[in-house]
């Protein structure tokens, strides 16, 4: 069933101006256009707060739906967002600033004075003014003729004391406080030559929000009639990783993952410093238990074979990788192992039969994390443990705010949120309560190339969904290099980093386990 998407329009129009983007939206959604009160179909209605206008809007809203709005519509939805998140399953804003009217706490919009005379001209010659705005509307695109005759074409008749009851309410919304506590996934786009809402807008929030803002090259207020391929694309990409719009559909290229570590066999362990720093902290809290069968889920070149051996002297180690020349290598250099090719979502192994199972980075390389831990509940013995590191979606985001400053393909890996892994635990049988330590890992590199050769002798190459194919222009790495440029710390360096999290699992009691199953 396709997820319910709700578009709220701009000021000065209807949900016509939705109708090229109807077409993509249809294939994913189920659309809901709304207009805004006095706007296309609706009834005309004077609203003289934000809260009563929201409110009649739920009334005839789905129960959870996503939000799609642009301008005065993206404020609107932000709002809904904030005060009703148990609704909203998640937010994209189109040319939307936190307030329209700058003032000491927002200065990044417009001023008042500019604002006052726009509504006097509404007043006198609502006409000319929404020809006027649908010029402000286009200006700073590379087509800003074409399309502002493209905006006067969606116009319809609207009331002028609606025109002005709505640019009231325009200027009342403030959503500056309430942006830093949304409890639901939010989207920020915005148009790097809009002249409506001021780059710096874009920019300051970018610098509170990070990675959830994107500024759009070279386009305008309307970006998403501007650019609507690139907006489209950086939205769904988006929303791939935000939320799951279809159980079959898949981020990552697991046949790619496979090829390109079984590719870095070879040069993985002469590249590896921080995996190794990482899988040497993560030896510290396996606990001290016999143990008959340990398991090094993710094995890789099978460097922690030996330690694994040291701390269970009277065990059984398996090695297992999807990376069938990370497997051949290992065999070829760790003896006394038993290794195995196989998928960490659909263990080859029979259930309650390891006792330990160890994994240093491995499984953010797992898309499916509901069956990743049901297969490790599921091989584990009783009281058996799952000691485990893995990276977090902030890893690398200094490279990844470098490549969205170049274009709107996806060049760095996106890792699982935390939430969706402890669900997963908890859905697995897991006990609720385990160990849990997070730390971030800043590396520092001369330069961009020394960063890239590292991560392609690791084999940690892009393969999410969304990524460019083909290879790199020339003009496109120096633009990610100037732009990687500009995060250089006070000591010259460029940071990379490391999210890193570590956990300790433990499989209930055969008793518990028969009772969380429902069996007697």
């Amino acid at each position: 069933m396709r997820p319910a998407l709700v578009l709220l329009h701009g000021w000065g129009m209807s949900s016509l101006v939705w109708q090229e983007w109807l077409p993509t939206l249809g294939e994913h959604f189920t659309v809901i256009q709304i207009d805004l009160p006095g706007y296309g179909l609706s009834d005309t209605g004077r609203y003289e707060d934000v809260d009563t206008l929201i409110t009649e809007l739920l009334a005839d809203l789905p129960d959870k739906a996503i939000y799609l709005g642009y301008s005065l519509g993206g404020m609107l939805a932000t709002t809904i967002a904030s005060h009703f998140p148990e609704r909203v399953i998640a937010l994209v804003t189109l040319a939307s600033n936190l307030q329209f009217i700058a003032d000491d706490q927002w200065p990044h919009a417009m001023d008042k004075k500019v604002f006052d005379d726009f509504y006097s001209l509404v007043a006198s010659n609502a006409a000319m003014a929404k020809k006027r705005f649908a010029g402000l509307q286009a200006y700073g695109s590379g087509q800003e003729k074409a399309l502002v005759k493209t905006l006067r074409a969606k116009k319809e008749t609207v009331a002028d004391d609606v025109l002005k009851n709505s640019l009231d309410l325009l200027a009342i919304i403030n959503n500056t406080q309430l942006i830093d506590t949304l409890k639901v996934p939010a989207l920020y786009l915005y148009g790097e030559n809009d002249n409506l809402v001021p780059l710096s807008a874009a920019n300051a929030l970018k610098d509170r929000l990070g990675d959830s803002v994107n500024i759009i090259p070279d386009t305008c207020h309307a970006l998403f009639l501007d650019k609507p391929e690139t907006c489209w694309a950086v939205i769904d990409s988006w929303l791939d990783n935000a939320i799951e719009l279809s159980p079959k559909k898949r981020v990552l290229d697991k046949q790619q993952v496979a090829r390109s570590f079984s590719r870095a066999a070879e040069t993985y362990d002469s590249v590896a410093n921080l995996q190794r720093r990482i899988g040497n902290r993560l030896i510290s809290f396996l606990p001290p238990v016999p143990a008959e069968v340990v398991l090094d889920l993710g094995c890789g070149t099978g460097f922690f074979a030996k330690p694994l051996q040291e701390a269970y002297p009277d065990g059984q180690v398996i090695g297992l990788d999807l990376a069938e020349g990370m497997v051949d290598h290992a065999s070829k250099h760790q003896p006394g192992c038993q290794w195995l090719c196989g998928d960490a979502e659909n263990l080859p192994l029979a259930d309650n039969s390891v006792d330990i199972i160890f994994s240093s980075l491995a499984i953010q390389w797992c898309e499916d994390s509901q069956a990743l831990f049901a297969e490790v509940f599921r091989v584990l013995k009783p009281s058996g443990s799952f000691v485990f590191a893995t990276l977090g979606p902030n890893t690398l985001h200094e490279l990844r705010r470098a490549w969205h400053q170049v274009d709107n393909y996806v060049h760095v890996n996106r890792f699982t949120e935390r939430e969706v892994i402890d669900t997963a635990i908890n859905s697995a049988g897991f006990l609720s309560a385990y160990q849990t330590v997070e730390e971030n890992i800043v590396l520092q590199y001369d330069t961009l190339k020394q960063l890239t050769k590292e991560l392609k002798a690791l084999g940690a190459h892009n393969v999410n969904s969304g990524r460019p194919t083909g290879l790199t222009g020339k003009q496109r790495i120096r633009g990610l290099m100037a732009a990687y440029d500009q995060q250089r710390n006070p000591q010259g360096a460029l940071p990379a980093t490391y999210q890193a999290w570590f956990g300790v699992l433990e499989k209930p009691a055969l008793a518990q386990t028969v009772q969380r199953q429902g069996l007697r």
